[in-house]
């Protein structure tokens, strides 16, 4: 799950687990979700690396809550191609194809 959280630069995608999406897809469903896909930085606890706490940066997918979806749409913009249901979103100003 991910929400809008107001920051010093303006907004983030965040997960429910408070780790920042770096966005790079949005994906919609036929129910209106819509799906986040970026990276997120995951602190992992790696044995085989002499019990090394670190830090990677991993692929992930996050529904944005529904009480967002508005606050998406109007600070998204999105890309409407004519006869089409396609369209290209992006979000502070880069393209999530």
């Amino acid at each position: 799950m991910a929400r809008i959280i107001p920051n010093k630069k303006g907004q983030s995608l965040v997960t429910q687990c408070n780790q920042i999406i770096n966005s790079s897809a949005t994906v919609s469903d036929e129910n209106g979700n819509l799906y986040i896909v970026g990276t997120v930085n995951h602190t992992l606890y790696n044995r085989v690396s002499k019990d090394r706490i670190e830090v990677q940066e991993l692929s992930s997918v996050a529904m944005l809550h529904d009480h967002d979806l508005d606050q998406f749409s109007e600070l998204a913009q999105l890309r409407e191609e004519a006869c089409s249901f396609g369209g290209i979103w992006s979000w502070q100003g880069a393209p999530l194809s």
